[in-house]
Formats: C-alpha cells, structure tokens, sequence
C-alpha cells in the first residue's frame, strides 16, 4: 500500500467526509475525531483501504456513527485531501502551484488608413515627402514661410523637449497641413535602450505632439536612423511604424546650401521620402531652391503619411518605412 503521511490527516479526513456525505447528525459529536485519543486514528486506519486514486472508508453503525444512522461506505478521490495523504515510497514532493496564466496581449490598434483632409493630391502624378528633423528650431517658421508660399507640405519629426519652446510653430505647421511626428523625447540613441525606455521616448513625444496638435502620431523617426530589434518589437506592441528615408543630402555634415540642393536634386525619385534637418540656417537656405525646382519638375509635396495613403500603402506597425514604394 505504500505509506502514508500521517500529518494532519485523520482532521483532514473529517473535514472532508462532513462536506462530502451529510451535515452532521444531532448525536454525532459524540463519535468525532479526539487527538488526546490515539486509539481513535487506529479505529479510523483500521476501515480505510486504498484504491487508484481514491480512499474508501467505511463507518459503522454504533462504532464510527450514531445509532440513529446506518453503516456507510464512503469513497473519496485523494486529490480531495491533498498534500496530506500522498502514495510512494520515496521522499513526499513538495506541490507545485498552478503556474499563472499570462494575460493575453492586446493588440495594437491599427494605424488608421484614411484620405487626408487635403484632396488637392493627384495620385497619378509624381510626388515627394520632405522631412525636417530635430526641430522646432528658429529656423523651422522660414521653412513653413515658404511650403506656405507655394502650396507645399512636409513632416517634421519633431524632438519631444524642444516642442514646449515653440508651440506656435507646431500648430501653424499642422495649419496649413503639414504633418508632426516625433523623433523621440530627448535625441537619444534608442537603439541602445531596453523596451521600457524605448516605449517612453516614443510615447512621451508622441503625448506632447497629440497635446499642441490634437493628432497622435502614429509613426516616429528614430535618431541617427538607429533601430533595434527591441525598437521593432516594442513599435509592433505600441502600434507605431518607424519612418525612414531614401534621400539623405546629409546636410547636418556638409552644412552648405549649395550642397544640400544638389545632393537632392541629384538622388530624388518619384514617392521618395527626403532627409534634411531644419535644425540648420543652410537646410533653410537649400529649401529656396529645392522646393520651387521639384514643382517645376512636376512633383508634388505630401507629407508621408498622404505619400503612403496615394501610393496605396498601408503602414503597418513594427516596420520600417524608406519611401512609398
């Protein structure tokens, strides 16, 4: 039969039989389990006998029961009495919790495919996505002057602790529909962080940018063009894709006007996506000339996310954007 640990288990076995066959009788505390009298577990041992699972008891009448009740056979399944009456013959294991099941993750909301409120957009016709990052700066309201001027828009990735300095210019961009994404809290390389900081300097920007503009930003640019698995992983979580480029003039190292012109107008293709910083007095120089030179060259200027939605792109959280193709 194996052997039986004997801690606690004839109480066990009361307790267990009282929930299990009948509330208890008038007479019968007469007949309970007492520790001070040994001779009552030999009684309770003597009618126990075990089966594959289960323990069968069987209780007399006048012996384990009152008068007034007939003899019982009673069967109980040993998982009922737990840990105290174990089978074996090695040391007794020690219970396994139930592991806590995680809780299902939720999905993302998608990011919203939908026309952009300006219908001025030929699909059929050649376009392009300027962006100026690492702004606002005091050279980010010459560059709308100018978009404004001719009809233009872009996006600006914008970085999360320069917005409050320069509110205005956000709300006059997102006024004359020009798109705001973010380009993290502070410039910091995401790529070197783990998922909790990558998670606040996406949303702590994109919170501000919802609070000056009234649009959340869905996509964000990541400093230095940097990405990590950990930024993809926790982008897909959040719901947010990652913009990239196809056209990089490099003007935050050549710092000419002239430069930067030509290393656009040198590279620019239909539904490319340009990289340029409006943090520079030369980027807004460049921009005189960039901007009315693509116009004559028939393109039009869309901010990204109506470069995507007319190319017929839908942005998918996770991934990494280089142009509308």
């Amino acid at each position: 039969m194996g052997y039986i640990k004997k801690i606690a288990l004839i109480p066990i076995l009361i307790a267990a039989l009282t929930l299990s066959v009948c509330p208890l009788h008038s007479d019968q505390e007469a007949f309970a389990y007492q520790p001070d009298q040994p001779d009552q577990s030999e009684i309770w041992q003597e009618r126990m006998t075990l089966g594959k699972g289960e323990v069968t008891l069987i209780l007399e009448k006048g012996r384990l029961l009152p008068t007034s009740l007939y003899t019982m056979k009673v069967t109980l399944r040993c998982e009922r009495l737990g840990t105290a009456f174990i089978l074996g013959s090695g040391p007794a294991p020690t219970p396994t919790p139930s592991p806590t099941p995680k809780p299902e993750p939720t999905k993302p909301p998608p990011i919203p495919n939908v026309p952009p409120q300006n219908g001025d957009i030929d699909p059929s016709k050649p376009m392009v996505a300027l962006t100026f990052d690492d702004g606002p700066s005091i050279y980010t309201a010459r560059i709308l002057d100018l978009l404004e001027r001719y009809n233009a828009r872009a996006t600006f990735c914008v970085v999360g602790n320069l917005v409050g300095a320069r509110v205005e210019v956000l709300e006059r961009a997102i006024g004359i529909g020009c798109e705001v994404v973010g380009h993290s809290w502070d410039h910091a390389d995401m790529s070197k962080l783990g998922a909790a900081g990558v998670k606040a300097q996406i949303e702590d920007s994109a919170a501000l940018i919802e609070s000056v503009t009234g649009v959340w930003p869905r996509l964000y640019r990541p400093p230095y063009g940097a990405v990590s698995e950990t930024m993809k992983r926790v982008s897909a979580e959040q719901g947010y894709a990652i913009l990239y480029w196809s056209v990089d003039p490099m003007d935050w190292l050549y710092r000419d006007a002239g430069t930067t012109y030509g290393r656009i107008m040198g590279a620019v293709y239909d539904r490319s996506i340009v990289l340029s910083h409006d943090l520079y007095l030369s980027t807004a120089d460049a921009m005189e000339r960039v901007v009315p030179e693509l116009l004559a060259r028939g393109y039009q200027l869309v901010t990204v996310s109506e470069l995507m939605y007319y190319s017929g792109v839908t942005l998918e959280a996770g991934k990494v954007y280089y142009d509308g193709r």
